[in-house]
């Protein structure tokens, strides 16, 4: 935590556009120095986000945690590229390389000619039922 009557002293521009110095609380020195982090990762999240609308706050919540996450991921990805001096995708293409990765070979399409449990008897079907005793 901030002692708050720890003040350090910063260059603002005054209205004739001349620099002077400026004394400051500790706190609002760090806070304008590492907001750039978060203002990243906010633009980061609009610009390709899955949000959509809706009524249900747990699906708000559950998209938030999803776009949160794909982009730390790509945020370690970067830093790894960089750190091996290799090209890295833009935010796009590894979005897009990671939902292709993601559904690989599925398709919700039927398959032609393709029923459940054709060719299967019918007493084999109704195998695992128990059977029906009546009493009379």
């Amino acid at each position: 935590m901030h002692n708050p009557s720890k003040q350090r002293s910063v260059l603002r521009t005054n209205k004739r556009g001349e620099r002077e110095s400026v004394n400051c609380p500790e706190s609002i020195v760090d806070y304008n120095t590492f907001m750039g982090g978060v203002d990243k990762f906010v633009q980061l999240m609009s610009s390709y986000s899955i949000a959509q609308k809706s009524r249900r706050w747990w699906l708000k919540l559950f998209d938030y945690f999803i776009d949160t996450a794909i982009v730390n991921s790509y945020v370690m990805y970067k830093d790894s590229a960089k750190k091996q001096r290799r090209r890295y995708l833009s935010h796009l293409e590894f979005r897009s390389q990671l939902i292709n990765e993601m559904i690989g070979n599925f398709c919700s399409r039927k398959r032609k000619g393709y029923r459940p449990g054709a060719g299967v008897g019918r007493e084999t079907s109704t195998r695992w039922l128990p059977k029906m005793q009546f009493v009379s």
